[in-house]
């Protein structure tokens, strides 16, 4: 997917307030006339130095000009971030903070552009537009920094919200081979892949443990755990030994299955601790049966 088509999702999702969208309306109005302000004093300081159509004009007008667009820029950052803030956000509110504030540094330097064209012509000046460019391509390059310092910060605190509100149920005390798959997946909200990586894996160890890699899904756990002529036994119980066949079998016809093969959006993370919880059971029951003890 295309980072716009990312964004306008994340349009979709998290319009902007009002309030966010008037004070930026309001900052980049004042921020270009007070822009404006600087450089007509700045010409008329050159002016009356002679030297108005030097390089040294335009190259204090570019200046002038990209350095309000970066300012601008971080200001419209922090007042879209207050809008992120108070939600849980996702990945796709981070890119859709990424587009808009680089859209507004963007729109500011395409107005000052315009203007330095203007001047060049009106001054008979010569300005080294690739010196400009490199400049203008730098501070873009600063403002794209700082976007993903704001987003990391931002990342840190739903980490430390999620954990100060530890459900009941908590990813921490889940099997090692959940956390080492699923806890970072967990923790940046893709809770979707958080439970589909964790049902792979099992059935990744389940193929180990049987040495049945030539199958997969359902078909491979009610051939490794049947009654009949069973690869894996948990249980000398045929009953308690088919019912964990369907257990593992109903693991992954009913949670992989679907999330591997469907685009289902988990937006929980409560439901979310408790698949991988399930996951986290069958592979406690491996463990057992690994060490040789019954379940």
């Amino acid at each position: 997917m295309l980072l716009s088509e990312i964004a306008e999702k994340g349009r979709e999702l998290m319009t902007q307030s009002r309030l966010t969208e008037l004070k930026i309306q309001k900052l980049i109005n004042e921020s270009s006339n007070k822009t404006f302000e600087v450089t007509n004093k700045f010409i008329s300081h050159m002016n009356s130095r002679g030297l108005l159509n030097s390089g040294i004009t335009l190259k204090g007008i570019s200046d002038n000009w990209i350095e309000s667009a970066y300012n601008v820029g971080v200001e419209a950052l922090s007042y879209l971030v207050e809008d992120i803030a108070d939600k849980e956000p996702k990945q796709h509110h981070f890119d859709y903070l990424k587009e808009e504030t680089l859209k507004v540094f963007d729109d500011f330097m395409d107005v000052g552009n315009k203007h330095l064209e203007d001047w060049c012509n009106k001054f008979n000046g010569f300005l080294m537009y690739s010196e400009h460019e490199l400049v203008v391509s730098n501070k873009r390059q600063s403002i794209i920094n700082d976007i993903e310092l704001k987003i990391e910060e931002l990342k840190i605190k739903k980490v430390e919200v999620i954990k100060e509100i530890q459900p009941p149920l908590s990813i921490e005390n889940l099997h090692p081979n959940i956390i080492k798959v699923s806890e970072k997946l967990f923790y940046d909200g893709h809770y979707r892949s958080a439970v589909l990586d964790s049902y792979i894996d099992l059935i990744n160890r389940v193929k180990e443990l049987s040495g049945r890699s030539d199958l997969d899904g359902s078909p491979l756990m009610q051939q490794v755990f049947s009654i009949r002529t069973p690869k894996l036994i948990i249980s000398d119980d045929q009953d308690e030994q088919q019912g964990f066949m369907w257990l593992f079998s109903g693991a992954v016809m009913a949670i992989r299955n679907p999330k591997a093969h469907k685009i289902i959006e988990i937006t929980d993370p409560q439901r979310t601790v408790e698949w991988l919880a399930f996951a986290s059971v069958l592979h406690r029951v491996l463990d057992d049966l690994e060490n040789g003890r019954n379940s």
